[in-house]
């Protein structure tokens, strides 16, 4: 059965993204993948949805190092991604 096809039902498809994210983390050696994609994308919500603001209501800073390194990141991981999925074809 193709990967595709096993994602097809809901309550599998939860278990195996979980499990295929966890394998692009071990793929490329980064214990703190997954964690730092996950505070990119929060980041990201709460722009979105409540602006980039403090409680404080200033905005809050980003250096273009905090940047590259997030890109970096979320590059390694598309690209683990990409090396499981091909592997699945």
């Amino acid at each position: 059965m193709s990967y595709a096809k096993r994602l097809k039902s809901p309550r599998r498809s939860r278990v195996k993204f979980k499990t295929f994210t966890q394998n692009i983390a071990g793929l490329k050696r980064r214990k703190t993948l997954l964690a730092s994609i996950k505070n990119a994308v929060t980041r990201r919500h709460k722009i979105v949805h409540r602006g980039d603001i403090n409680s404080h209501n200033k905005l809050n800073p980003i250096t273009k190092k905090d940047v590259e390194h997030k890109l970096k990141d979320i590059i390694l991981f598309v690209s683990g991604a990409d090396e499981i999925l091909k592997r699945q074809l």
